[in-house]
């Protein structure tokens, strides 16, 4: 704000010195000038249009990525395949960092205050699911992290029977959840 503070000129007398002052503007305007900068840079961010559709596209990115990991995780597999599954696993996780960022802009651009939402069930509802599926998206990321060293060896990783058993059904579960997200998401919106 020091760029933008008004010069002030002091009167130049004869056989004296004129000198520029720069000082800086009544705190009322700065005041202004600044909230109104926020409010231009806050508009541009919460755009809601962009948001939602930022926010539709990393759902439909983290249905294809934990599809992908579902398809793709076996025992007996590849180095080709493990790496195709650690790709979809980043993928996934990006997703859901993205889709929970651009959900809570879109509560903060909400014309609603956020109390009213929260108090929808079908909103509470939808919350819970997004935050159970991705608290149970932890042990699959954890399990294909590990398998990293063994990648670098060289050699494939082996799988149980319980971490495919495991894994299969957390990622079957999380595709169920992700098949409900949207209904939960139309009785929100009432």
């Amino acid at each position: 704000w020091r760029l933008l503070a008004y010069p002030t000129l002091t009167p130049c007398y004869p056989l004296t010195s004129c000198s520029v002052r720069i000082s800086a503007p009544p705190d009322g305007v700065q005041r202004e000038a600044h909230q109104v900068a926020n409010e231009k840079e806050l508009a541009w961010m919460l755009k809601p249009e962009l948001l939602t559709a930022l926010h539709y596209c990393a759902v439909i990115t983290l249905t294809g990525a934990i599809t992908s990991e579902y398809f793709l995780f076996r025992r007996g597999m590849s180095i080709e395949q493990v790496r195709k599954l650690l790709l979809a696993d980043s993928l996934a996780a990006l997703a859901l960092l993205l889709i929970f960022i651009t959900g809570v802009l879109l509560v903060v651009a909400h014309p609603q205050p956020p109390a009213i939402l929260f108090a929808n069930p079908g909103y509470r509802t939808k919350l819970l699911m997004f935050f159970a599926m991705a608290l149970s998206f932890g042990y699959p990321s954890r399990l294909f992290h590990h398998w990293r060293r063994s990648l670098r060896q060289g050699r494939a990783p082996l799988v149980s029977t319980q971490q495919q058993f495991w894994v299969i059904w957390i990622l079957r579960g999380n595709l169920l959840l992700l098949a409900l997200l949207p209904l939960l998401a139309k009785l929100a919106s009432r």
